[in-house]
This record gives C-alpha cells, sequence and structure tokens, in this order.
C-alpha cells in the first residue's frame, strides 16, 4: 500500500487500555536503531543464538491474525511496541534484517495503519471490541508491520509481524524470535497455531455477503493479492420475484428449503453440499433470484463471483472451505466451461476445479453452489461427463401473458395505468423478459413526462416500444431483452 494513504500514529499497539508506554517521540526514544532494543530484551542471549519461526498467511486472513495477536498481547500489561523506520531500498522487515547496523539499519519510527481495510467509517472511530453499524464486533485498523517484545514464564520473546510485498503477491508474514530453549520453542508453536486458527476461522468475514477484491499494495509485477471484501446488495424479497408458483417453489426448495434442513439431513445421514444451475435467456431474472436467496440465507457466508472475478475460484474455494456454511454463486458459469480455444486466457482448466471442488468437499460441509448461464448448449456436454455432480436444474424462461402482466404492474406501481391497458400490453408484446418489460415502463414514463401526461397511456408505450426496437431491428430488440414480436 502507498504509504501516503496510510495513518501514522506513534503509540503502543494491542496494549491494554490505560496501560502507558514512552511515548516515540521523546528525546530518549529518538534515532534509536531498533537493534538496540532487541540486544537490551534479549540480554544476555546472543541474538545471533535467537531461534526464529515463522509462518506467513494470504492477505485474507490479516484482519483476524492481527486481532488474535492484539488480543494475546492486551492480555500481558509489560509487553512494549516498537513502532519501525524501515531504511531506503530492498529491506526486507525480518529478525535477520533487523540485526543491521549503520546507515541499512531499522530505527524506532511511526506505526503505520491502514484505517480502510473494509470498514466503514463507523467502525474506524468505533473502539476496538465495539460493535460498529453493521451490528459485528469491529477490528482494530490494519497494521502495516510492527514488533512486539514480552517474555513467558520469564524467557524473552519477540514478535514481528508484516504486510509484504512479494514480487507477485502480498501475504501477512509473522515472525516469533525465541531463545534456542525447548519450553520457548514451544510457546512459540503454539502461539504460531493460535494466529492460524484465528485465520482460518475469518470471524471478520463469517456470515456476511463477499466479494473479491484485490489487495492495494502493487508492484511492478504484483497486481494485487486476492482479499475479499463486504458486497452490498439490494434486500430482495419474495414479492419482488414475478415467477411462475412451480418454479419459484422448485428454487426455493432446492435452495432455501435445503439449507433449513441441513443438520436434519446430516443427522439422517446424508450430505448437506449442493449445486443447482439457473439457465435462461438474458433478462429473465436469473440474478434476481440469486440475490434473493443471498437476501433470505443470513448466517451463511456468501460469496459472489462474476465474469470479473470468476478467475479467483481457487482463492475463493480456500476461504469456503474455512467459513461454512456458505453460499457460492457463480453468475455466467459457461465462460469457463466452453470446450477448447472458446475458454478465455487464464480460465481454463476452472470448470474442472470448480466440479472437483463440488465432488471432493466433505461430506459434512453445508455450501450451496448456485450457478448461472444464459448458454446450456455449452454446459451439456460437460455435464454429461461428471453425472451427479449438480442435484438440480433450474429453467428460468420468458415470462408468460399472467406474468408480463404482473411486471408491467410491478413497474408502474408508482404510475396510473388502466388495468386494460397493462393486459393489452402484454398481449402486444409477446415473449420478451422481465429485462424488456421494465425499460418498455421507464421509456413510456419519460414520453409521458416529455409530453407532460399525468398516467401511462397507449401512445406512451408504443412510442416508447418503437424507440426500443425499431432503429436497430434484431441487434436492438436483442439488446434489450425482446424476441422480436413487439407491437402489432
Amino acid at each position: 500500500m502507498d504509504t501516503a494513504q496510510a495513518v501514522e500514529t506513534a503509540g503502543s499497539v494491542g496494549a491494554p487500555h490505560g496501560h502507558e508506554k514512552t511515548p516515540l517521540d521523546s528525546p530518549r526514544e529518538k534515532g534509536t536503531l531498533v537493534l538496540h532494543r532487541l540486544r537490551g530484551h534479549f540480554r544476555p542471549v546472543e541474538l545471533e543464538d535467537l531461534q526464529v519461526l515463522r509462518r506467513n498467511f494470504p492477505v485474507w486472513m490479516r484482519r483476524d491474525v492481527q486481532a488474535a495477536l492484539f488480543a494475546h498481547f492486551n492480555e500481558r500489561s509489560d509487553h512494549q511496541f516498537v513502532g519501525c523506520r524501515l531504511p531506503p531500498g530492498n529491506f526486507e522487515f525480518c529478525f535477520q534484517h533487523l540485526l543491521e547496523e549503520g546507515e541499512g539499519a531499522a530505527k524506532v519510527g511511526p506505526t503505520v495503519f491502514s484505517p480502510s481495510d473494509h470498514l466503514d467509517e463507523s467502525d474506524w472511530l468505533a473502539p476496538s471490541g465495539t460493535t460498529g453499524k453493521r451490528g459485528r464486533t469491529t477490528a482494530q485498523p490494519s497494521l502495516h508491520r510492527g514488533l512486539w517484545l514480552d517474555h513467558t514464564e520469564g524467557v524473552p520473546y519477540g514478535v514481528l509481524l508484516e504486510r509484504n510485498m512479494r514480487r507477485w503477491d502480498t501475504e501477512l508474514r509473522v515472525e516469533i524470535a525465541v531463545p534456542n530453549d525447548p519450553i520457548a520453542i514451544k510457546f512459540a508453536i503454539e502461539l504460531l497455531d493460535t494466529l492460524t486458527q484465528a485465520g482460518r476461522r475469518a470471524e471478520s468475514l463469517r456470515g456476511q455477503v463477499l466479494q473479491i477484491v484485490l489487495s492495494a499494495e502493487r508492484g511492478p509485477l504484483n497486481e494485487g493479492s486476492v482479499d475479499f471484501a463486504p458486497l452490498e446488495l439490494p434486500r430482495v424479497d419474495r414479492e419482488n420475484i414475478v415467477l411462475d408458483d412451480q418454479t419459484l417453489e422448485r428454487f426455493e426448495r432446492n435452495t432455501i428449503g435445503f439449507a433449513s434442513h441441513r443438520d436434519a439431513l446430516q443427522q439422517l445421514g446424508f450430505s448437506s453440499k449442493k449445486g443447482v444451475l439457473l439457465y435462461g435467456p438474458p433478462g429473465t431474472g436469473k440474478t434476481l433470484l440469486a440475490n434473493y436467496l443471498l437476501s433470505n440465507l443470513e448466517g451463511f457466508t456468501r460469496l459472489v463471483l462474476s465474469a470479473n472475478t470468476i478467475q479467483y475460484l481457487p482463492d475463493a474455494m480456500a476461504l469456503v472451505r474455512e467459513v461454512g456454511p456458505s453460499v457460492v454463486v457463480l453468475e455466467d458459469v459457461d465462460l469457463i466451461a466452453e470446450p477448447g480455444e472458446k475458454i478465455p486466457t487464464g480460465l481454463d482448466g476452472l470448470w474442472n476445479f470448480l466440479l472437483n471442488e463440488m465432488e471432493g468437499l466433505a461430506s459434512e460441509s453445508t455450501v450451496l453452489f448456485l450457478l448461472t448461464t444464459n448458454q446450456l448448449s455449452s454446459l451439456e456436454s460437460v455435464l454429461v461427463a461428471r453425472p451427479g455432480i449438480l442435484d438440480q436444474a433450474i429453467e428460468i424462461d420468458l415470462p408468460d401473458h399472467r406474468e408480463r402482466c404482473r411486471l408491467l404492474e410491478h413497474y408502474s406501481r408508482n404510475l396510473a395505468i388502466a388495468p386494460e391497458l397493462v393486459e393489452a400490453t402484454s398481449r402486444r408484446v409477446g415473449k420478451v423478459s422481465a429485462a424488456f418489460v421494465k425499460e418498455l415502463v421507464r421509456r413510456a414514463a419519460q414520453v409521458m413526462l416529455e409530453e407532460g401526461g399525468a398516467r401511462l397511456e397507449e401512445s406512451f408505450l408504443l412510442k416508447a416500444h418503437e424507440d426500443m426496437v425499431r432503429p436497430g431491428k434484431k441487434v436492438g430488440v436483442s439488446l434489450v431483452g425482446g424476441s422480436g414480436i413487439g407491437f402489432s
């Protein structure tokens, strides 16, 4: 991350409220080498004789690993925290490099945080351990690097944390330095295990609707590492869905209903994994159904992969395996299932990876996969080759006359329109998508406003339709989700 975007704070990290530390800008501390602090802390042990245990974590674990580390030191009142200022050049923040002297030595300096880290401003301002406006316990802001010095049973140890930007990606690194003593080494291993367990539990992400983002740290060859951030979606309730009753009930039974009975099904010896495919023409409401599912499975960790992020499917599955129960929504899955040269560069092999993951997850894992496609023909051959992985395929077809009437009423709910005009309009437009109906009503409303009307009239709908489909002929019809029948 660009340090110009960071918040620099001098003081104690992970210290209990009221536990005072020597200010970093005091005369005694200015210009102090970190090396001198290490020597004083570990004396009489020679620094060259220390044992260093290292563990690396993916970027998306950083919030929970850091929170566990802060919690560890919040319970220990005698620790010291050292903010570090690195020398210019290629300096790696690790215990080995902290032993440097002269111009290449690290000095005590300000503590660098990142306040954003997918937290609302209210979460950033809220004291650690309180509840922000999302109703979840807030994390402390993300620390870029720091060094803790403490003792366990009289034995000194040090803990180093850094968000390390490597050549290709970024990771979180934790090192623990201890004397060559079996008890101290055992303590270090147990602390690293505690941090690992916290990272894998991913409490900061669990139970939310998430999207894939790339971390802010970039370099010439580093395009950013995969991270996860909350995805704000409008809530979709059942009354917002216009679909024939049989199809909607089948969808609910295979998703929301299945999820609500997952524990009982497991007790009966059945798997709580499920794969559901929604297929049909564009604009028929597959994404709306996905959002309906996401809105009604609170308590599940819900991850959405679109065409722009589906290439990061392996990273997504690494999270899903840790934070169940989970829902994974993969939109336009035909992008990774096309045979041969039709698969975009970088996506080849993802379809088999997905099927292997769906098949290989432990039977007790509660993961619901919802896949959508506009091109069922692209999937048929590959699905036949791996039968039994997808449990249900549901067609979301173009709406019939009754459904088109409901759509017209829904989209014109803030407008005045005669019931007989709703019926007539539905019959005239024929087999068109929900997206077509929505755009038709919007354009008719614009015509009404332009002509000073007070209610939707047939002439406004006719003019809107003409504007939608005539200039581009078949192309124009396809763009707005029509079948080309239109008004007679």
